[in-house]
């Protein structure tokens, strides 16, 4: 998925919570909603023994570092149920919001092998943005699922590799908001390694994504594709608490393999995540376009194939 609180610089901040109207709250409500549930159970002390080694619980390095995830995908056997919202704010004029929630099924069938089927929403909230049309909605978006295979086991390996593939489909056009039929897949290599153990950890992606999506309206065929490396940075400051920052640069293209290029963005940002109890996890992470270039558009950033500042939140829990 590409949509992953900061507005465009002609919309004010004390008018914020206004424009978000429908949509925005039944998305913030599903949030709060999931976070009220998970925090009454944070109580360590009545969680059981600690590990022997006496630390509360093992660094999952999944989720650590934000947009950038680490290579770890559970033990054989572990069920996860996740909640992930993700937004994208700010485009050259106007106002745009964006936002795309996944509810997903973790299944690790192997120390290897994990499969994920998901189903996902989508909201937006667009007026007076140069070249979409104004819309504000919420909607079934579609679904898809995510699959891992994990070469190296960062344990007892020089680091981590986990390939992973995540091919959906989609009845709304993440950009515009438009009735489309959308069909794309996320292959992504995904490295991390201990650097000191329990208290720093690094990670690094390289994803390319292509994407073919038929407007309803036209008829016609387009076809897209992105490709970006990011690299993070996450220590533990308490147990189950890490805070991180990290760096992406994305590139998009017209055509699926890379043929034309259409601008890049550099993103930074900071994740922060909380391990609430044994089995509840939560994170955080926000990332701000600092440079890029769109082909063709005046200004120093690329807000026609990116947003100015991008959002992701995770909430899940294993049983």
């Amino acid at each position: 998925m590409q949509i992953r609180p900061i507005m465009t610089q002609s919309i004010h901040t004390g008018c914020f919570a206004t424009r978000l109207s429908g949509t925005g709250r039944v998305v913030a409500a599903t949030i709060m909603a999931a976070l009220v549930l998970a925090w009454p159970s944070a109580a360590p002390a009545e969680e059981g023994p600690a590990p022997a080694n006496g630390k509360q619980w093992e660094v999952d390095s999944e989720h650590i570092f934000g947009f950038t995830e680490g290579s770890d995908i559970g033990e054989k056997g572990e069920k996860e149920l996740e909640l992930e919202p993700s937004a994208a704010f700010g485009k050259r004029g106007g106002f745009y919001a964006a936002t795309s929630t996944d509810l997903m099924l973790k299944y690790t069938v192997t120390d290897s092998f994990r499969v994920a089927p998901l189903v996902s929403f989508a909201s937006h909230n667009i007026s007076n943005v140069p070249g979409l049309e104004d819309r504000d909605q919420f909607r079934f978006q579609g679904i898809g699922a995510e699959i891992r295979y994990r070469l190296l086991n960062r344990e007892h390996d020089p680091f981590g590799f986990t390939l992973s593939a995540s091919p959906n489909q989609s009845n709304v056009d993440g950009t515009t908001g438009l009735p489309a039929t959308s069909y794309s897949s996320e292959f992504a290599a995904l490295l991390d390694k201990t650097l000191i153990p329990d208290r720093l950890f690094a990670g690094f992606n390289i994803v390319y994504e292509p994407e073919w999506t038929r407007l309803r309206a036209t008829g016609e065929w387009e076809r897209s594709s992105t490709f970006g490396v990011s690299g993070a940075l996450s220590a533990q400051l308490f147990p189950g608490l890490l805070v991180a920052g990290e760096v992406r640069y994305m590139r998009a293209y017209d055509g699926i393999g890379l043929n034309t290029f259409l601008g890049d963005a550099l993103f930074v940002g900071p994740n922060l995540y909380m391990q609430v109890t044994k089995d509840w996890l939560v994170t955080i992470a926000w990332n701000a376009q600092v440079a890029g270039r769109a082909v063709g558009e005046p200004g120093p950033l690329d807000l026609t194939n990116f947003n100015r500042n991008e959002v992701l939140m995770r909430i899940s829990t294993g049983f």
